[in-house]
């Protein structure tokens, strides 16, 4: 079966979720259209009570590309990251889930190779990274750069993962492998992209990784996971990694402030001592 004929069998269910996302909002869902041409795709909107009118720009825009594909699906409050995916994932009707943010840190136009990717090497998971070739990240300062590499590097040396962006949220999977992954996660804020891909190694998920140039300097134990990992992970499920440039959001403030970086260290002890 040609990649073509797969892809036009396949249904992606786009989830994404908003906190005060009015700015954003229209174009995020115009370039997810503009991206996915003659793919078979919704986007599940999962928005928590944003007092800003983000549901009143979602509600014009079903008017223009149709209810059917663009499903609003409101909570009352914030509620947390976490169960906002699973949220979106209780109206998912794809067989394939993109988790992603909507204050275009996150571009659509990377969604056509994640799409590819996944069907070149059948994986259930496609995540992207800013850590190899290709990758990296735009607009931060260099606090927040550091901040970020500290996370990631700190992680990967407690938890061993397999992956090199841990804190990364741009991710397809295939909706069977997203719900047994999901399932055993209990962390609600930003952790929680970290403990699904902590989670799916520790339940054996087979890892395949390309061997790609890392874009910062790359530390002798990053070096050592690259080429131990894929010979250590050996089970059912595989994951992919595909590099994306990450850009500071275009709109409005980021939400990551003291508190979640608490909520993150909080979590990384938890995962070590439970995984």
């Amino acid at each position: 079966m040609d990649e073509q004929h797969q892809k036009q069998k396949n249904k992606y269910s786009i989830i994404v979720p908003t906190y005060n996302e009015r700015l954003n909002i229209s174009l995020i869902l115009y370039l997810i259209f503009k991206h996915l041409q003659g793919v078979d795709f919704e986007v599940i909107v999962v928005d928590d009570g944003s007092p800003d009118g983000t549901q009143d720009v979602v509600k014009q825009l079903q008017q223009v590309y149709g209810e059917d594909r663009i499903l609003l699906r409101a909570r009352p409050r914030k509620m947390g990251l976490g169960t906002a995916y699973i949220h979106g994932m209780k109206h998912a009707s794809g067989n394939f889930v993109v988790i992603m943010d909507a204050d275009l840190s996150h571009h659509p136009k990377y969604l056509p190779g994640f799409l590819r990717k996944q069907l070149e090497t059948g994986a259930d998971i496609v995540t992207g990274t800013r850590y190899v070739k290709g990758g990296g990240v735009h607009g931060w300062n260099l606090m927040r750069k550091l901040t970020s590499r500290g996370a990631n590097v700190l992680a990967q040396t407690l938890l061993w993962p397999g992956v090199s962006d841990l804190t990364g949220s741009f991710r397809l999977y295939k909706k069977s492998a997203l719900e047994d992954i999901i399932s055993c996660c209990v962390s609600k804020g930003y952790v929680f992209q970290m403990e699904m891909i902590v989670r799916a190694s520790r339940k054996g998920y087979h890892i395949e990784e390309r061997w790609l140039r890392v874009l910062n300097v790359i530390t002798l134990f990053e070096l050592i996971t690259l080429f131990i990992i894929p010979f250590v992970a050996y089970l059912s499920f595989m994951y992919v990694q595909v590099p994306i440039t990450f850009v500071d959001r275009v709109y409005g403030s980021s939400k990551l402030g003291g508190s979640e970086i608490v909520e993150y260290l909080k979590g990384l002890v938890y995962l070590l001592m439970t995984t």
